[in-house]
């Protein structure tokens, strides 16, 4: 074999994440959305992306399930490659219940033949419960249809609204299944956006999305519904009132005109302003304390009490 030969160059290809992905990341994180990661790049090449991106750390413990039997074995050997992955599934439970310390963190690793196994009708429920206790999900050599069924079974699964965000075609049926699809235009094209509801430029712009416009449009959509029950019980009850007042003969309380400015006004300009201009708090201190868009994973602005009380103000 040759030896003591003198390097004259390399070659690699370099792959490496968008600016901003590991800070936009963790602060999605913080605000509490479980993130999975969904690819087709091999286990290795996807354990060294979730470090990169902040959604493996050091001393999270990994629990990983795969098979590295090969294609002759999986055709003859089914029924035990099956056992196979059912016994890690079964450590890896055992493993999440017998941990003492709260604040332990698991990540669950899986490749796209042992996600074929899990993801069968009686035993994806098992998968998904190992899934949901771990606090982040890699899930490698996937098919675009395995994104999509994976997807399919969160959203059925835990009842939670899902979001999908991809940049190619390989991400359009994970995108169309999930209750809410975001594409990234670049250099993979633009399937993934013609499938979206929602288009953006750069994984890191998710952050603000998210964070911002989603804190701000809870507020705004819950205070506008709670003001369309406050307006039209105070304009119906109005009507209600001068009638009993007049022994209910029929004569009206408003002029013509005035009934129809009523709801033109009333419900044009304020609904406006509010959508426009309503900001509980600065976009600074969303970025800055992302937990407060919990206030809308946890409904605390449009609740049956807050709903009640604003009934009874237009009362």
């Amino acid at each position: 074999m040759e030896k003591e030969l003198m390097l004259v160059g390399a070659t690699a290809v370099e792959d490496k994440l968008q600016k901003g992905v590991p800070q936009c990341i963790d602060k999605l994180a913080q605000a509490g959305l479980k993130i999975w990661v969904l690819t087709g790049d091999k286990m290795e090449t996807a354990i060294n992306i979730g470090f990169a991106s902040n959604l493996l750390r050091q001393g999270m413990k990994q629990i990983s399930i795969s098979t590295s039997t090969t294609d002759f074995l999986d055709r003859h050997l089914n029924k035990s490659i099956k056992e196979n992955i059912l016994l890690q599934m079964t450590n890896a439970s055992q493993m999440l219940k017998l941990e003492k310390d709260p604040h332990a963190a698991f990540s669950l690793i899986i490749d796209g033949k042992a996600l074929s196994y899990a993801l069968e009708d009686d035993t994806k429920h098992q998968f998904l419960n190992i899934a949901v206790d771990c606090a982040s999900v890699i899930c490698c050599r996937v098919s675009p249809k395995q994104k999509a069924l994976v997807t399919r079974l969160v959203k059925e699964g835990t009842g939670k609204t899902t979001l999908a965000i991809g940049d190619g075609a390989n991400d359009v049926g994970m995108i169309q299944e999930a209750d809410i699809g975001v594409g990234i235009s670049g250099v993979e094209g633009m399937q993934a956006v013609m499938a979206s509801d929602f288009a953006i430029a750069q994984f890191r712009y998710l952050e603000r999305l998210l964070v911002v416009h989603g804190h701000w449009c809870y507020r705004r959509v819950a205070q506008m519904i709670c003001y369309f029950f406050y307006k039209n019980i105070e304009f119906g009850l109005t009507l209600f009132y001068f009638e009993a007042y007049t022994g209910f003969s029929g004569q009206s309380v408003y002029d013509d005109w005035y009934m129809i400015l009523f709801n033109v006004i009333l419900t044009s300009l304020p609904v406006i302003s509010l959508g426009v201009f309503e900001q509980d708090v600065s976009s600074e201190v969303c970025l800055q304390f992302p937990a407060l868009y919990q206030q809308g994973p946890k409904n605390l602005f449009f609740d049956w009490s807050r709903i009640i009380w604003w009934m009874v103000n237009g009362l």
